[in-house]
C-alpha cells in the first residue's frame, strides 16, 4: 500500500475531502497576502483618521481573511461542475433546458461527459492515440491530477487540523485562565474606586456595571469575562497610583467594556487560531489590537481626563510593575502583544509627539510572504502544463491485462467493447433533470441477484463500473443522492428476445425529491411511536418509456413521539406506493400493502395506518397415530394472501408452535369469506396439508382459547397422489416445466410454502408428482416453460386422479414489428413495449398496463414474448419513447404464432 493509499484506509478521514482543503489553503497563502496589503495601503490612507476607522479597518480585514477558505471550496466545487462537461470539438457548459425529447443515453451523448476528474497522468498516457485528447483542463482539475499534490494533501491536511486544534486549545486554555482569575480574585469595597466605575458606566450608558476586583496574579489592569466583566487590578497598581492615575487607568478598561473588546478579541484568537499558518494573518491580527488601544485612549481623553494626566498614569504603572517584577512585562507596555516601541509610540501620540506610522516586517517574515506569494502565483501554470501536456506526450497504448483487447475508436462514435471478454466497462453519469448539470456525491449500486452492491460515485458526477458481462441475465443499476429521488434501470436478456446490451454510457436524470408522511395509531387512535415503517413508492407514469425510473423500496422509518413518520426521498410525482408497519406490541403485518390509492394523504402526510393489538395462536400438530410431529411448517395468511417471507413457524420435538403476534391489518371486504380471514396452513412432507381459520374475536369454534391466545391444534393425515405429464404440441415430454399449486379453498397458501418440500419441475419425462396433497379439495395449478404458453388455474382434485393427467404447452405468441418517427419514418432508437389487460373499468381507457414486463426496442425494431393468457382473449400493446406520445393497437387475440405490430409515434408538443 502506498502512502496515499494508508491515508484513505484510515476510518476518519477521507483522501478526497484533504485534497479539496489543501487546494482551498493553498489558495489562501496569495490571498491572505493579497488582503494584508490591501489593509497596509488602508492603514496609510487612514493615518489622519482616528484610530477607531483605522481598527475597523482592520477587523474587516480578518473577516476577509477567515471567509476566503469556505469561499475558495464552494468557487473550487463549481469551477468542477462546470468544467468536467466538455465536448468534443469544444469546451463548453451542458445546455441548459429540461430533458423532454432525448432519452438518457441520448443526452450523455449529445453533452459527452468526459472522465477527466479522475483521469491520472499514467491512465491518460495509456489512452488509444485516436482517442480525443483533454482540451484545456479548469485549473481545479488541473490541480486533482497533478500527483504531487494528490499526495502530499493528506499529510498536509492532517497537519493543518492539528495545528488548528493544538490552537484552539490554547484559545481554549486562555478563557479558562481568565475564569480562574476572576475565582481567586478579592472584590474592591473602596467607594472612591466603585463610585468612579458606577459613575462612568452610567455616563457610557453601559447595562452591566463591572465588578473592579484586586488580583495578585495579574500584571496589569486587565478585563476578564465575556457575559459578566470583571476588572482585575493588581496589588501594587491600587496602592501605587494617585486617585487621579487610577481613575484614568480605570477608564481605560471600562472603555474596553463599552466597546465589547473582550468578545471581539475571543473572535480575535480564533480567527489566529483557524488561520495560524499565514504569517499575514497575524500581522493584521497584530495591528488590530494595536488599534483597539489607541481607541480606548481616545474614549478615555473624550471622558475630560488630561493628555498629560493619562501618559503620566500609563508611565507610573509600568514603572511599578518594573519594581514589583525586575522588569517591565510585556502586558504592561501595551497589554497588546506589542514591544516597548508600541508602548512607547502610545505614549507619544498622548503628548502629541505622533510619529509617522510605519508598517515593519521582519526578515523572516517578509521571506515566508514572499515565498508564499511566488508558490501561490505560479502554482496554477505549473500544474496546468502538466495536465495538458500529459495527453499530447502520450506514448502507444499499453497492453491490457489479463488478455484484454484494446479499445478501438469509432469516427462514428458507435459504441464500443472497452472491457476484457469477460467484462464490460462503462461510465453512469448522475445529472439534474432541471438543469441538465453533473450531481456530485452519489451511491451507485449494481444487482445482479438478490444483493445490491453500493460504491462511492466520482465527485464530477461521471463514476465508471465494471460488471462481469455486457449482456447479463438481469442487472439492477441504482443510484442515490442527497436531496434527490433515487433511481433504477433494469437490462434483461434471455434467448427469446434480441440481447439487451449494456451501454458504454448511462444517464440517470435525476429529479428533485419530495416528503411524504403519515401517522401510526393503535385502536384508540393514540400515536405509537417506535414504529417500523417500511415504504416503497415509484413514478411509472411520469418517465414512461425511459429504462431509467424513479422508485426505491422498502425504506425504514421509525415514528416519532406523535407516532408520525417522513419520507424525504419520494417522487415530486409519485404515483405509486406500498408500506408494512411493525412495531413489537402490535400484530406482525404480513407482507407490503399498496397504497396507490392513498397518495393524495401520504403528500399531506394525512395518511393513518392502525395498528392493532395482537394474540397468540399456539398449539400442537399430530400425526395420524397422535403423536407430535417435528418439523411441520405452518404459516399465516390473511385475506387468502400468504406472504413469501411468511411468518412462519417449525414445530418443535413435543409437535409445539406458536405465533405470538397475529392480528387483522385490514377491514374485510363486504364481499369477502368471513372464515378465511385469518387461516394457518400446515405443511409435512408425507403428509396431506391441513388448513384451518382463525377467529381473532370470542371463542374459536369448538376450540378453547386463553384471555391472550388461541390455541388450535392440527392433526395431519395421509395424502394423495397427484401426477401430471407436460408436453409440447408434438407429444415430446417437457423436462423443467414448473408445476405450481396455486389457489385451494380460496386462499393462496403453496405459493409461498413451495420452498418447504413441494416438487417444482417436471423429470426428464416430463413427469410431475406430488405424493402427499390434499385429498379433499381440487386445487388450481399454474404450468409454465420456458418458450411456451402458461397453463393457468387448471383444476385437478387428488381425490379423483386415479390417472396421471397430460398438459399440452403450445408456442407462445410473439409479437414483433418496428417503431417510427410519424414524421421523419426514421427508427426510433430507445423504447419500451407493454401489453394490457382489457375490461377494467377503473383505467382511464378501460386497460391495465403491466408494467413490470415491459420488453426493450432498439433502432426501431422490438420483439415480444407473450405466454401468460388473458380472460379476454386478447390483449392491447402500446409503445411508449422519450419524447413521444403514446402509441396504442388495437385488441389483439392471444393465440400461437407470430403477429407482427408497426407503430408511428407523434412527438410530444413542446
Amino acid at each position: 500500500m502506498n502512502s496515499f493509499d494508508a491515508w484513505q484506509a484510515l476510518p476518519w478521514i477521507d483522501a478526497k475531502d484533504c485534497l479539496r482543503l489543501t487546494e482551498a489553503l493553498a489558495h489562501f497563502l496569495w490571498q491572505g497576502c493579497a488582503i494584508a496589503a490591501l489593509y497596509a495601503i488602508a492603514l496609510l490612507c487612514l493615518r489622519r483618521r482616528s484610530a477607531e476607522v483605522r481598527y475597523v479597518a482592520g477587523v474587516l480585514a480578518l473577516v476577509a481573511m477567515v471567509t476566503c477558505p469556505p469561499l475558495t471550496l464552494c468557487v473550487l466545487a463549481q469551477w468542477e461542475s462546470v468544467f468536467v462537461v466538455m465536448a468534443d470539438d469544444a469546451s463548453r457548459p451542458v445546455a441548459e433546458g429540461k430533458l423532454a425529447g432525448r432519452d438518457s443515453n441520448a443526452l450523455a451523448r449529445t453533452t459527452d461527459v468526459r472522465p477527466v476528474a479522475r483521469q491520472s497522468f499514467a491512465e491518460a498516457a495509456q489512452q488509444p492515440a485516436s482517442a480525443p485528447a483533454v482540451s484545456f483542463p479548469s485549473f481545479y482539475e488541473a490541480q486533482r491530477t497533478a500527483t504531487i499534490l494528490a499526495w502530499a494533501s493528506p499529510y498536509a491536511a492532517v497537519a493543518y487540523l492539528g495545528g488548528a486544534a493544538l490552537m484552539c486549545l490554547r484559545v481554549a486554555v486562555g478563557l479558562w485562565g481568565g475564569r480562574r482569575l476572576g475565582q481567586s480574585c478579592v472584590a474592591i469595597d473602596d467607594a472612591r474606586i466603585l463610585d468612579v466605575v458606577r459613575r462612568q458606566a452610567a455616563r457610557w450608558g453601559l447595562r452591566v456595571v463591572p465588578v473592579v476586583a484586586q488580583c495578585g496574579r495579574v500584571a496589569m489592569p486587565v478585563v476578564v469575562g465575556l457575559l459578566r466583566p470583571t476588572i482585575l487590578l493588581p496589588a501594587v497598581i491600587v496602592s501605587g497610583l494617585s486617585g487621579e492615575q487610577l481613575e484614568a487607568v480605570l477608564l481605560h478598561e471600562l472603555a474596553h467594556v463599552r466597546r465589547y473588546d473582550p468578545i471581539a478579541n475571543l473572535l480575535q484568537r480564533i480567527i489566529e487560531a483557524v488561520l495560524f499558518f499565514h504569517p499575514a494573518v497575524w500581522w493584521v491580527s497584530r495591528r488590530v489590537s494595536i488599534e483597539r488601544e489607541m481607541a480606548c485612549d481616545d474614549l478615555v481623553l473624550r471622558a475630560s481626563v488630561s493628555r498629560w494626566q493619562y501618559a503620566e498614569a500609563l508611565v507610573r504603572a509600568a514603572e511599578l510593575c518594573a519594581a514589583t517584577s525586575g522588569h517591565v512585562p510585556r502586558a504592561a507596555l501595551a497589554a497588546t502583544g506589542g514591544g516597548r516601541s508600541q508602548f512607547q509610540h502610545r505614549v507619544r501620540r498622548l503628548l502629541g509627539a505622533e510619529e509617522p506610522l510605519r508598517l515593519r516586517l521582519s526578515r523572516g517574515t517578509l521571506a515566508v510572504v514572499l515565498l508564499a506569494t511566488v508558490l501561490s502565483v505560479s502554482a496554477p501554470a505549473w500544474l496546468h502544463h502538466f495536465a495538458v501536456a500529459a495527453p499530447q506526450a502520450a506514448p502507444e497504448p499499453a497492453k491490457a491485462p489479463d488478455g484484454a483487447k484494446a479499445d478501438v475508436a469509432q469516427a462514428s462514435g458507435a459504441a464500443k467493447d472497452s472491457a476484457t471478454q469477460d467484462q464490460w466497462r462503462m461510465r453512469i453519469l448522475a445529472i439534474d433533470e432541471e438543469t441538465n448539470r453533473p450531481i456530485r456525491n452519489v451511491r451507485i449500486g449494481v444487482q445482479l441477484g438478490d444483493e445490491t452492491t453500493w460504491q462511492d460515485g466520482a465527485d464530477n458526477g461521471q463514476t465508471p463500473l465494471t460488471l462481469p458481462s455486457r449482456t447479463p441475465r438481469y442487472c439492477y443499476l441504482k443510484i442515490r443522492a442527497d436531496g434527490y429521488v433515487p433511481m433504477r434501470a433494469f437490462w434483461r436478456n434471455s434467448k427469446d428476445a434480441p440481447a439487451d446490451k449494456l451501454p458504454e454510457e448511462f444517464a440517470f436524470p435525476m429529479a428533485k425529491a419530495a416528503t411524504v408522511g403519515g401517522r401510526v395509531v393503535d385502536d384508540e387512535g393514540k400515536p405509537v411511536p417506535g414504529a417500523t415503517v417500511l415504504f416503497s413508492a415509484g413514478d411509472s407514469a411520469s418517465h414512461q418509456g425511459r429504462r431509467a425510473e424513479l422508485s426505491f423500496s422498502k425504506e425504514e422509518y421509525v415514528t416519532d413521539k406523535d407516532g408520525r413518520w417522513d419520507c424525504n426521498i419520494a417522487p415530486p410525482r409519485m404515483n405509486h406506493g406500498s408500506i408494512n408497519v411493525d412495531h413489537p406490541d402490535f400484530g406482525v403485518v404480513p407482507g407490503n400493502w399498496s397504497v396507490d390509492d392513498k397518495i393524495d394523504e401520504l403528500r399531506d402526510k394525512s395518511y393513518v395506518w392502525t395498528l392493532k393489538r395482537g394474540v397468540a395462536v399456539l398449539g400442537t400438530v399430530v400425526g395420524p397415530d397422535g403423536k407430535p410431529v417435528e418439523g411441520a411448517v405452518l404459516a399465516i395468511g390473511e385475506l387468502n394472501v400468504y406472504p413469501d417471507k411468511g411468518p412462519f413457524q417449525k414445530t418443535d420435538a413435543d409437535g409445539k408452535y406458536e405465533f405470538k403476534r397475529v392480528a387483522p391489518t385490514v377491514d374485510l371486504p363486504p364481499n369477502a369469506n368471513p372464515n378465511n380471514r385469518m387461516t394457518i396452513t400446515v405443511i409435512k412432507p408425507g403428509f396431506a396439508p391441513v388448513m384451518k381459520s382463525v377467529s381473532l374475536v370470542g371463542e374459536t369454534a369448538g376450540k378453547t382459547h386463553r384471555i391472550d391466545g388461541r390455541i388450535i391444534n392440527f392433526k395431519l393425515w395421509f395424502g394423495k397422489t397427484v401426477r401430471i405429464r407436460v408436453e409440447n404440441s408434438d407429444g415430446e415430454p417437457l423436462k423443467g416445466a414448473w408445476v405450481l399449486p396455486d389457489d385451494w379453498r380460496d386462499t393462496r397458501p403453496f405459493m409461498a410454502m413451495r420452498q418447504f418440500g413441494i416438487p417444482r419441475e417436471t423429470d426428464e419425462d416430463g413427469i410431475w408428482e406430488w405424493t402427499w396433497a390434499p385429498a379433499d379439495d381440487p386445487i388450481k395449478y399454474d404450468i409454465m416453460a420456458s418458450g411456451y404458453m402458461d397453463v393457468r388455474d387448471y383444476e385437478i382434485s387428488a381425490r379423483n386422479n386415479l390417472n396421471e393427467v397430460t398438459i399440452t404447452l403450445k408456442r407462445p405468441q410473439v409479437i414483433t414489428g418496428r417503431a417510427i418517427d410519424a414524421e421523419t419514418k426514421k427508427p426510433i432508437d430507445d423504447f419500451v413495449v407493454q401489453h394490457g389487460f382489457e375490461g377494467f373499468n377503473k383505467e382511464p381507457d378501460g386497460v391495465y398496463w403491466a408494467t413490470a414486463t415491459d420488453a426493450r426496442g432498439r433502432n426501431g425494431h422490438y420483439t415480444k414474448s407473450m405466454s401468460m393468457p388473458t380472460h379476454r382473449g386478447s390483449y392491447r400493446y402500446r409503445v411508449l419513447a422519450d419524447g413521444y406520445e403514446p402509441a396504442v393497437s388495437n385488441s389483439v387475440p392471444f393465440a400461437e404464432g407470430e403477429v407482427t405490430l408497426d407503430f408511428a409515434l407523434k412527438r410530444q408538443a413542446e
